[in-house]
């Protein structure tokens, strides 16, 4: 067999390109809602370090998840979603989270003052 200088010599080697679809991060999405749920339920029910730790936590998960899903954006297999995209529900929830946070600082500083 003749070998020239135009063809690839690895050409059987090569793999076909990923071709997987990419979704945004929803279940870390929803979970960032779940955190902000349970943090503003403690509210009523006094367990207000608990609270504000779990607030904190969903406001960093919301900032995690909104990195997450520029990353995938960035795919070209990234499917779009109808409706509320994920970036805007986290952005939501993020600012929620700081009302939260703010109601357990303001209900710690009163225990406090007691």
């Amino acid at each position: 067999m003749h070998s020239d200088d135009w063809g690839d010599g690895d050409a059987g080697l090569r793999h076909a390109p990923v071709t997987e679809l990419v979704h945004s991060p929803r279940r870390l999405a929803w979970t960032c809602a779940a955190a902000l749920a349970v943090s503003a339920v403690l509210i009523p029910l006094g367990q207000l370090w608990l609270g504000y730790i779990t607030g904190v936590t969903a406001a960093a998960l919301c900032m995690v998840t909104t990195v997450i899903d520029r990353q995938k954006r960035a795919s070209p297999n990234y499917v779009a979603t109808t409706g509320l995209q994920v970036e805007q529900h986290v952005r939501i929830v993020r600012i929620a989270a700081f009302f939260v946070c703010l109601i357990h600082i303001i209900r710690l500083a009163q225990q406090a003052a007691q």
